[in-house]
């Protein structure tokens, strides 16, 4: 329910990557999605997707869908407590998890290509868990190939089919 006893910045803190201090660059910032979140910690994250910031949106029409891979990954962490692991997900599905770094424990970079090569709508996160359980989430980076119409790989059933009736063998 609704609640108000609680105090700000224990709960959970919105970072904003805003270009100047003002309410304006703020909200602005939201709105592109240019923050991220964590569970309370003032966590420094950075994360990009070939080179644009987390929020972004990366559209693509089929002439340049090449130039889109490999797909460069580059994260950056700045935790208040070291670092258990740090997450790359897809489409809600944790693809790469980086577990060793140098340098402080408390501290890791570390940049991914991905070779693949298969066209469909995607995003990306990373989820950051540091050993005092703390945890932070970066925005996704979303990427869509635009299809035309006539590039659908689905087809409508022909007139008079639904598509779910079973075919008889004669």
């Amino acid at each position: 329910g609704d609640c108000h006893n609680v105090r700000p910045g224990l709960n959970g803190v919105t970072a904003v990557y805003a270009g100047r201090l003002s309410r304006e660059a703020v909200f602005d910032a939201i709105r592109s999605r240019y923050c991220y979140a964590t569970s309370g910690a003032k966590i420094l994250l950075d994360f990009q997707v070939n080179g644009y910031p987390m929020g972004s949106v990366l559209e693509a029409p089929p002439e340049e869908w090449p130039q889109v891979f490999p797909i460069q990954i580059g994260c950056g962490v700045i935790g208040t407590a070291n670092l258990a692991r740090v997450e790359l997900i897809e489409n809600n599905r944790v693809i790469y998890t980086h577990l060793r770094w140098r340098g402080p424990a408390s501290q890791m970079a570390f940049q991914l290509k991905l070779e693949t090569v298969t066209y469909y709508p995607r995003y990306y996160y990373v989820r950051v868990t540091q050993t005092d359980g703390q945890l932070a989430w970066s925005s996704p980076v979303f990427i869509d190939y635009r299809v035309p119409p006539d590039m659908y790989y689905w087809q409508p059933a022909p007139a008079g089919r639904s598509g779910r009736e079973k075919r008889r063998s004669k």
